[in-house]
């Protein structure tokens, strides 16, 4: 029978024949066993690394997208705030262009936070157009803009506004043509445009009241007035102190009753205040 020689350092072994090739194969399947799972740890360790970088990716692009989305949204009000400041200039100027259309759906979420991105820019390039277009108008009215009520008349709290409301003595429901602003008696009453007081004195409802006249059809009035720092006749300026907050007259407690005016019809005074943060 043949055998096989396999010399070990100084020790000769002798290996029966029989045995050589099952044990040459063995060895061979334990060798490839050996060689495929270090292959797969390492290209398990590859696709690993690969898929925590893959998902660190993924997250940081989802904050991205939140942060965007929150710049979008503060874009937003800030140009809705621009836009009623507009307005309200629109009113003094007569220029009131057509309402900005508002944004409307696509279909999926990321189509619509394209077409929003989008709208947000038209709305911006809109605004600023009327900006400049108000702007030149004030630049070429400035003598009329300083005729035009435009500042709170007093600061306090808004306490009634322009509208319907449910009268506080007889308790039906009469048209209220002017803010009530309230605050302690005694609190500086301004003139809210540039003009001549055309009257001053005791009106039955109102009290103490002052009203003045501003030109191209303008005229204001300050009501339940304390006292009356003006005489009729007199030329007054925007922010120049008129009067002192009262409860004269029908009243049932320490306010303003102001009132806009334009060619005798009245006017919601809310348009006509363009500064922020007097009264609330």
């Amino acid at each position: 029978m043949r055998r096989w020689v396999v010399i070990y350092g100084e020790k000769i072994l002798y290996i029966d024949g029989r045995w050589i090739y099952p044990v040459v194969l063995f060895v061979l399947f334990i060798f490839i066993l050996s060689l495929k799972l270090s292959i797969n740890l390492i290209t398990g360790g590859e696709i690993n690394v690969r898929e925590q970088k893959l998902f660190e990716r993924r997250r940081e692009a989802a904050e991205r997208l939140v942060n965007l989305q929150e710049r979008v949204t503060r874009i937003g009000e800030q140009l809705s705030q621009l836009e009623d400041f507009l307005y309200k200039f629109g009113v003094v100027w007569n220029i009131l262009p057509e309402p900005f259309p508002e944004p409307v759906s696509t279909g999926s979420s990321g189509n619509l936070f394209e077409h929003n991105i989008m709208w947000l820019e038209k709305r911006q390039a809109w605004l600023e157009s009327q900006l400049k277009k108000i702007e030149s108008a004030i630049e070429e009215k400035e003598y009329l803009f300083a005729h035009i009520p435009s500042i709170w008349p007093a600061p306090g709290y808004i306490t009634s506004g322009y509208g319907w409301r449910r009268d506080p003595f007889t308790h039906r429901r009469e048209f209220h043509p002017a803010i009530d602003i309230a605050n302690v008696e005694g609190t500086p009453v301004v003139a809210t445009a540039d003009g001549i007081v055309h009257f001053t004195g005791w009106v039955r409802g109102y009290g103490k009241t002052i009203i003045i006249d501003h030109g191209f059809g303008y005229s204001t009035l300050y009501g339940h007035l304390k006292k009356i720092l003006v005489k009729e006749g007199q030329v007054v300026r925007r922010g120049e102190v008129i009067g002192l907050m009262g409860h004269t007259g029908r009243t049932t407690g320490t306010h303003l009753h102001y009132e806009v005016r334009y060619f005798n019809r009245h006017k919601n005074p809310m348009d006509y205040i363009l500064d922020e943060g007097v009264a609330y």
